[in-house]
């Protein structure tokens, strides 16, 4: 195995982005042509698949290979053997000759148990073993990305990469290599005996055998060439989901669930005939191949006595071998090489997906170790800006050892990249950051971590015990030096109080208040004992008792440090040495607090005096039980109790009667094989005379046809039903799932993209449980009953022989399925497992790194995988051999029926021609039928848990929030007016973390209300269109509360403009007629909306003027009129409140003043609430409400406001230095 460093490659630190963020770029932006180039360049050649393959992984590799061609023969050998039995039945040779070639099989069986059974599990425990120490490689190569790579697009891409492409490399490096190996030496052996035994009858046979080849490789070009363009359909549906659900409030705000159900249901009918062109396309192919099968037996039992006549007898061990090898044995080759080579080159495209990362290694980690940290820190000009937006302009400080410096972002934007910068996250784009006169980037990346101590601005701790997460301080700290730092910061109590003190392990089941959190770290950060201490808003969130505290342990941890604190209330930081108050990324004032306190002129002290009075209104303790949180317990909310999928397929199944053909033709579908039995038993029987033989031969021929039209039509009629099902499915599913809860939607814990697979997979599954399952159940039920009753009529006794083999058989697969199980379930709690260790890794990075303990995690990291390993290494022993027994079965089964027969032939007089039709009917045909079904009901158990997850959401029913629901009353005319009274929020997911803390205000009819500050604006806004409601307080229009208004009622009286500018694609009057979905809007409304909008004129020039496309997500238009286009869609609907969210922040200069005009137009006669990151955009506002921490501090005009010196003044002063 090669080492890490031979696999690497380098990383330079201008490498930000990582090489599948890219790849996920070109696959939105590049044809198909640019994929395919790109997938051709990752591809790897089949050498590297064991890259990570040791000496003992090769040793197996080489053995199983070895064992598998020797498995590979044992089945020709099978099939000549079985040619020679036969002979000896129709000559009525000695009996013991009959018993000593049935032992001779039963040995034969008996090798091929002990060698696949080794050859299985060589295979398998390689491949766990590589995928053990890839796993271990990957989640290495994580921890050493650079910090701008932790995005949460990349913690998906991890997580796919950890679990579902991990696993298709694991089944590809599996047994299937092996079995590879061991079909293509039974199809070489089988070739070489045939051509052997006789090369006319072989070469005539092998042409009809490339014939089939060749249909069936037909067949899958015609096959994925229609899966493309059912994807592209399927694509184009999902993105319909995607954008529904990416802007679940616009859709709810308009009422626009039921128009974006109809749009996917548009999408889908595009679908539906590409897919029943696919099926009933691959099901013709299909019966033409069983034709021509059959046709090949006709021509195999006609010509092969005529070549084979040798005096006066013909040679039926080589009619028998050469048709069972060239017609059974080569196709089934064939076919489960392709199988199985599908299995590996999917194992190779992971592969190619995995190992980007696995060969990227950072370099800019390395550098320069200083002997000894003093503290001083240094900025010098720096310069650093993302996407275009400037962060920090011509910025510089100087901090001396010892000291502390608060730093205060008055604008609340650029505060958090100073720390960034320091810790080298990132690198400026100019200027210089020293430590200790050292430029930082000349550093060794551990040696700067370890002189700094970080405490980032919500707490973060891990899934393990309380001591576990303190030693990340300090890892060879007593547990009495533990407990005297816990007790200096004030938790040793709290901790104490725990149900195993520090052995607790902090999960999700044990509550962690916010200051006992902000306790934890400040404790381990303590143990860190760094020189330097950066703190990011230690204050964040808490109330004022709280703050006293944490402001204390500040007191005690700043002792002989050099201290930086970034803060955006200069309240909290007024007991600190030295000030820096900025804006926008530049800095307004410098000084000590004492100079700056006594400059009454000074930017400090005019925003301390008139900050006003604290609202005590925190120190209450805030509502614990939000009503809505009951939905995000017991998994989410969702009542899994009524999961049912035959139910949901009765209310939703159509196509009655082509559901009838389907199983109809099925049953004659199952009848086909029994048949087989019966007239390949005759041609035995009838061998030497010349007319039954060809009689019985053109019956194959018949047989051949029936089964024709018996496949294509079922093919046809369950296609059809499954399709018209699954559609329906669909669109209930998505109108169920835009109709529940924002708060369900918008929780952390509810990953879109999995809602959109699970639209995707799980009704996939449901269409192929109807489509196969189905199909599958009753052709499985016709071969069982027809091939037992035929082989009870011949022989009772061989017919009960066979059903005892078949029972066994059925045990063995049923074992199988219940270990595969087991096996998939341990891997998926160990999959759960990985996605909370690399979720931790990506929220809490900055700590992982600062402290260094990327070894810890690994360690944590492969404790996981310890648990399981030995397990899946004994459950694989298990499975192999399972799978050894099935596969050996046969022989024992054909053994004990000719031994069996023999007796028959000779104690009960049974001709041995109805011998073989029992043999034939009970072992080929109900044997062959049930395995498959089993194997089917295999794929059926790993199908199940995606359709249970679908199931429980279509159960989910919606809260008194429900759009569609009826409740409530609907007033008969609105005036507009609107209060807040003592409204208090938390959101469901941080029930104890307040965003707005007491908001009261009114506005009357026809005024404007803007909205300026921090956090808490967009939430005023979400509880007007009651996404959400209140934790405490009353939202009131015209002194109605608005919980008692009818919701959907509710929200036709607002007109909503968001910042986004985002539209669904369409046409332009689609887009503007959006804004009332309750009815057919008319062409002339949707012109005066645009009129109103100032976006007429320029619709009017377009080549299709209003019938112009947008584009998807209006990529087709400026940012201007795409914002002015939104205004005409609130417009439209004629709101009488208008809510604008940041509906110029996009915008230059020019483009404001256009779309401005506009909003004024639309404000007229309607009470407006206005927010905006742009005060130049709210001076005509009759108020205007500066909220700062949930709280409304100022409130009045923007004359007011300006004279008051305040908040609002800083601001807007702020702003206009920005901007010059």
């Amino acid at each position: 195995m090669k080492t890490e460093d031979e696999l690497s490659i380098p990383l330079t630190p201008e490498s930000q982005r990582s090489n599948y963020s890219s790849i996920d770029q070109d696959l939105d932006k590049k044809s198909n042509k640019d994929v395919d180039k790109k997938n051709k360049e990752l591809s790897i050649s089949f050498s590297q698949l064991f890259n990570y393959a040791d000496f003992w992984d090769i040793i197996l590799i080489v053995f199983s290979s070895l064992l598998a061609c020797l498995h590979g023969i044992s089945i020709p050998i099978l099939v000549k053997k079985i040619g020679e039995v036969v002979e000896d039945f129709v000559q009525q040779t000695n009996e013991s000759e009959i018993r000593k070639e049935s032992k001779q099989i039963a040995a034969l069986g008996f090798g091929v148990f002990i060698v696949s059974f080794l050859q299985l599990v060589g295979w398998k425990i390689s491949s766990q073993r590589q995928s053990y120490k890839i796993r271990e490689a990957l989640f290495k190569r994580v921890l050493q990305r650079e910090i701008s790579w932790f995005q949460p697009a990349n913690l998906k891409t991890a997580e796919g990469l950890m679990s579902k492409t991990l696993s298709s490399f694991e089944r590809g490096m599996g047994d299937n290599l092996g079995l590879v190996i061991h079909w293509c030496i039974t199809f070489g052996v089988a070739l070489v005996i045939s051509f052997t035994l006789n090369w006319k009858l072989a070469i005539v046979l092998f042409a009809a055998s490339f014939v089939i080849a060749f249909i069936s490789f037909l067949n899958k070009v015609i096959w994925c060439k229609l899966s493309l363009r059912e994807s592209e359909c399927y694509s184009q549906a999902d993105d319909v989901v995607q954008q529904a659900l990416d802007n679940i409030d616009t859709v709810t705000a308009f009422d626009g669930s039921e128009k974006e159900s109809l749009k996917y249901n548009d999408k889908l009918l595009n679908v539906q005939n590409i897919s029943l062109r696919k099926n009933t396309t691959f099901g013709v192919f299909l019966a033409v191949m069983l034709l021509l099968e059959f046709g090949s037996y006709t021509l195999g039992f006609w010509y092969g006595p005529k070549i084979l006549y040798d005096n006066k007898k013909y040679d039926l061990k080589k009619i028998i071998t050469i048709i069972f090898l060239m017609r059974i044995i080569l196709l089934l080759s064939i076919e489960r090489i392709c199988a199985y080579l599908k299995l590996v080159n999917e194992s190779k495209v992971s592969a190619a997906s995995l190992y980007p990362l696995l060969l990227t290694k950072p370099s800019f980690r390395d550098g320069e170790v200083l002997p000894s940290i003093k503290g001083n820190i240094s900025f010098e000009k720096v310069f650093y800006k993302v996407d275009n937006e400037i962060m920090l302009n011509d910025f510089s400080f100087q901090i001396e050892s010892g000291e502390t410096l608060a730093i205060v972002d008055i604008s609340r934007k650029s505060t958090h990249h100073i720390f960034e910068l320091l810790l080298r996250y990132h690198f400026p784009n100019n200027g210089l950051i020293k430590l200790d006169g050292y430029d930082i980037s000349t550093l060794n990346w551990k040696c700067l971590q370890r002189a700094c101590g970080f405490l980032p601005k919500l707490p973060e701790v891990f899934s393990v015990s309380v001591e576990e997460n303190l030693r990340f301080g300090n890892e060879n700290a007593t547990i009495d030096e533990i407990t005297e730092v816990c007790r200096l910061m004030g938790v040793f109590n709290y901790i104490n109080s725990l149900p195993r003190g520090f052995e607790t392990i902090l999960d999700k089941e044990i509550y962690l208040p916010a200051i006992e959190a902000k306790k934890l770290t400040f404790a381990r950060l303590y143990l860190r004992n760094s020189k330097i201490v950066l703190l990011d808003q230690p204050f964040f969130n808490l109330k004022n008792s709280e703050a006293t505290i944490i402001q204390k342990l500040i007191d005690v941890i700043r002792q002989d440090r050099t201290v930086i604190i970034l803060e955006n209330d200069l309240e909290k930081v007024k007991d600190f040495e030295r000030l820096i108050i900025t804006s926008g990324g530049e800095i307004l004032e410098e000084g000590t607090i004492g100079a700056l306190q006594a400059d009454e002129e000074s930017l400090y002290s005019r925003l301390t005096s008139t900050e006003g009075e604290k609202d005590n209104a925190d120190e209450e303790d805030t509502c614990s039980a939000y009503d809505s949180m009951e939905m995000f317990e017991a998994e989410d909310g969702i009542d899994r109790s009524n999961s049912n999928l035959h139910g949901l397929l009765r209310k939703n199944y159509t196509k009655t009667f082509a559901l009838v053909c389907g199983i109809l033709f099925s049953l004659i579908c199952g009848a086909v094989i029994p048949t087989f039995a019966i007239i390949f038993s005759k041609i035995l029987g009838n061998l030497k005379d010349i007319e039954k033989r060809n009689y019985f031969s053109y019956l194959f021929l018949a047989l051949g046809g029936i089964a024709f039209i018996a496949f294509s039509l079922k093919a046809y009629f369950l296609s059809k039903f499954s399709i018209a099902t699954t559609a329906r499915l669909r669109t209930t599913f998505l109108k169920g799932l835009l109709n529940q809860d924002i708060a369900y939607l918008k929780n952390p814990n509810t990953n879109i993209k999995d809602l959109i697979d699970l639209l995707t997979e799980g009704i996939e599954d449901i269409e192929n449980l109807i489509k196969n399952r189905m199909g599958t159940s009753f052709q499985s039920l016709a071969a069982f009953i027809s091939g037992f009753v035929i082989a009870c009529i011949c022989s009772w006794k061989i017919a009960l022989l066979g059903l005892g083999f078949l029972i066994f058989t059925f045990v063995i697969l049923h074992l199988e399925s219940r270990l595969n199980s087991s096996m998939l379930n341990d891997n998926k709690a160990g999959t759960e497992s990985v996605k909370l260790i690399l979720n931790e890794t990506f929220q809490n990075v900055r700590t992982v790194t600062q402290f260094g303990k990327e070894d810890w995690m690994i360690r944590r990291f492969k404790a996981v995988f310890d648990k399981n390993y030995c397990w899946n290494i004994v459950k694989c022993i298990f499975l192999s051999l399972l799978r050894s027994l099935v596969f050996s079965l046969i022989f024992f089964a054909l053994a004990a029926s000719f031994i069996l027969s023999v007796k028959l032939i000779r104690d009960d007089k049974i001709d041995y021609v109805d011998v073989f039709r029992s043999i034939t009917a009970i072992l080929i045909g109900i044997l062959v039928a049930l395995y498959f079904q089993a194997i089917d009901r295999f794929n059926y158990s790993r199908s199940i848990d995606n359709i249970k997850k679908l199931l429980a959401l279509l159960c989910k029913k919606p809260s008194a929030l429900d759009a569609q629901s009826k409740i409530g009353i609907r007033p008969g005319s609105v005036y507009g007016i609107l209060s807040f009274q003592d409204v208090w929020f938390s959101h469901p997911a941080t029930p104890d973390v307040p965003i707005l803390r007491g908001v009261n205000f009114r506005v009357k009819k026809g005024e404007s209300l803007a909205l300026v500050g921090d956090v808490g604006k967009n939430t005023c806004f979400s509880l007007l269109e009651r996404f959400y409601d209140p934790t405490r307080g009353l939202i009131s229009l015209d002194d109605n509360p608005i919980e008692r208004l009818n919701t959907k009622w509710l929200r036709n009286q607002i007109g909503l403009v968001d910042g986004k500018g985002f539209i669904f694609d369409g046409t332009i009057a689609d887009a503007i007629a959006y804004g009332d979905n309750s009815r057919l809007v008319d062409m002339d409304e949707v012109i005066n909306a645009a009129k109103k909008a100032n976006v007429h004129d320029f619709i009017a020039n377009l080549p299709h003027g209003y019938f112009s496309i947008i584009g998807k997500r209006g990529y087709k238009l400026s940012l201007n009129h795409l914002q002015r286009i939104c205004i005409a869609r609130a417009l439209l609907r004629r709101p009488k409140i208008l809510l604008l969210d940041n509906a110029t922040s996009s915008l230059d200069i020019e483009s404001e003043i256009i779309v401005q005009a506009a909003l004024e137009e639309g404000q007229r006669n309607r009470t407006t609430i206005i927010i905006s990151d742009r005060l130049s955009s709210i001076h005509n506002a009759d108020k205007i409400a500066v909220i700062k921490q949930g709280r409304i501090v100022e409130m009045g005009d923007h004359s007011t406001l300006i004279d008051k010196s305040g908040i609002y003044y800083s601001m807007y002063v702020a702003e206009t230095k920005t901007f010059n």
